[in-house]
């Protein structure tokens, strides 16, 4: 009876064991292991998030370039749109966009991965950096290509998560492979690598030893560093992006008439600072990125450096009446979550786009996920503005 009672618990160890695997394996599938991390050990985004509020005396004689403080009628648009992005511009260190050069490209390696060409380029940035990205062609041998251009969140992630390569922080990777997606859908698509970040990342010495913080801390470290000595890292990743669309521009391949930029936090800023920039741009998406700043402190005020003369979505309601994708999460951080539930920022920039009647021109995406694109409604904005 003993020996009846041991094979009984063996079997059913067994089982429960083969049971664990099976399960182990499929959620290991389904997740990453920093979304595990995400789903289980991380808190609640909490849903009545109540934004900090900073005492009036200190806020109210700012934003005097406000898009609520100067633009009552369409008469005035143009006037407050010059004055932003002036303004942008010295803040950020950014020269006129006549004065950034194009410069020879130098090709580091191709190789195919799903049916797509990749060719890894080099070019020489204004100021003697290396500007790194990546080319992914379709094998179909088109003569006139529509261009999609993406510019990496923050973190050492870098190209390589567009391009779904393998590398040391595969395991934090967000932006998914959806170059490869795009690419197949006939675009030519380009991937620039950030400064700071990436390829390009800085040698963080000792300072990036804490593992939480390892997959980001090489581009705050440069930008604490190079705003230590005047200089500011926006406004160089801008720079180095405005020379790439300029690059792609001069392409023989390439329908210059089509072009769009494509970034989801921090790159959504860049794309968005790119594009207010440069209007030959056709179309752009700004994904998880634009808050309110006046009602979401923490998060603005890490990148953005102009809250003494405008608000983030003042920025980007100097883009109407051209195309623009907006897209918040459900699922993510408190304060984009905020603008998410509320729409303050959307209702923010759509005003300007009503200022014009083309409130068809401006596309808003509130989705299910959390810090992630949502690809199909990006495809879907991206086809709809390139081919037609």
């Amino acid at each position: 009876m003993v020996f009846n009672n041991k094979k009984i618990i063996l079997v059913f160890l067994i089982v429960s064991i083969t049971f664990n695997i099976i399960v182990i394996s499929y959620v290991l599938q389904k997740y990453t292991p920093a979304e595990l991390y995400s789903k289980f050990f991380k808190p609640e985004v909490d849903e009545e998030y109540k934004p900090a509020v900073l005492p009036g005396i200190y806020t109210k004689n700012i934003m005097p370039l406000s898009f609520d403080k100067n633009v009552e009628k369409i008469e005035d648009f143009d006037t407050w749109k010059e004055q932003v992005l002036q303004k942008f511009r010295e803040v950020n260190q950014v020269p006129l966009l006549d004065e950034i050069k194009v410069n020879p490209v130098k090709k580091i390696e191709s190789f195919e991965k799903n049916n797509l060409l990749i060719t890894k380029y080099t070019m020489k940035a204004f100021d003697g950096d290396t500007i790194m990205f990546y080319e992914i062609l379709p094998n179909n041998n088109s003569s006139s290509y529509p261009a999609v251009l993406f510019i990496p969140g923050t973190g050492n992630q870098g190209a390589k998560d567009f391009l779904d390569l393998p590398g040391e922080f595969s395991e934090f990777y967000y932006e998914r492979g959806i170059a490869l997606d795009v690419a197949k859908e006939n675009f030519a698509v380009f991937v620039i690598e950030n400064r700071g970040w990436g390829e390009r990342s800085m040698d963080a010495g000792s300072e990036c030893d804490v593992d939480d913080y390892l997959p980001y801390c090489s581009g705050f470290l440069l930008r604490a560093h190079l705003t230590n000595i005047g200089l500011n890292l926006t406004g160089l990743q801008i720079v180095d992006t405005l020379q790439l669309v300029k690059h792609i521009q001069t392409l023989g391949y390439i329908d210059s008439n089509n072009i769009a930029v494509v970034g989801l936090s921090h790159g959504g800023g860049l794309s968005l600072s790119v594009s207010v920039i440069n209007p030959d741009i056709k179309s752009t998406v700004v994904v998880n990125t634009i808050v309110t700043a006046n009602k979401t402190w923490p998060l603005a005020i890490k990148d953005l450096k102009t809250l003494e003369y405008f608000d983030f979505p003042d920025l980007a309601a100097t883009m109407s009446p051209r195309l623009m994708y907006l897209s918040w999460g459900l699922k993510d951080t408190k304060s984009l979550l905020f603008e998410a539930n509320t729409l303050s920022a959307a209702n923010h920039i759509k005003k300007a786009y009503q200022l014009f009647d083309a409130e068809d021109n401006l596309t808003i995406v509130i989705h299910n996920y959390g810090h992630q694109y949502d690809v199909p409604s990006v495809i879907e904005f991206l086809n709809k503005t390139l081919k037609s």
